[in-house]
């Protein structure tokens, strides 16, 4: 996601959902963990459950008045669920799909808040 410049606050948001603890439903926690490799002032943070969905926190921000202007959705279908670590070789083929078009994204942004009258 991505959100309006605030005093003190980051312009950019990247949420990831998922529990790390149920197999391929881990593939968001996972993901922002490469993301913040790659980004110097990328920082995670994780208090995973399986209650919820993007959808909700959405509906949470328009609720609490706090909705970004653009919003990017990057999904992977998981393959299998349940308690395990790992991911099944579905999801770990499409890890570095999706970890690429984040980055893509999340470099656009960044372009454009780089940009002059953009910050």
């Amino acid at each position: 996601m991505a959100t309006e410049s605030v005093p003190g606050g980051s312009p950019i948001l990247v949420l990831a959902l998922g529990d790390v603890r149920s197999g391929d439903d881990g593939i968001g926690p996972a993901l922002l963990a490469d993301l913040a490799e790659r980004y110097r002032y990328a920082v995670g943070s994780s208090n995973s459950s399986s209650e919820g969905d993007a959808g909700e926190v959405l509906a949470t921000a328009a609720f609490l008045g706090d909705l970004p202007y653009c919003c990017y959705v990057i999904g992977v279908e998981p393959g299998a669920s349940g308690t395990g670590a790992g991911f099944s070789k579905a999801v770990q083929r499409s890890l570095h799909e999706a970890l690429a078009r984040a980055q893509n994204v999340v470099d656009r942004l960044l372009a454009e808040l780089s940009e002059p009258g953009k910050a």
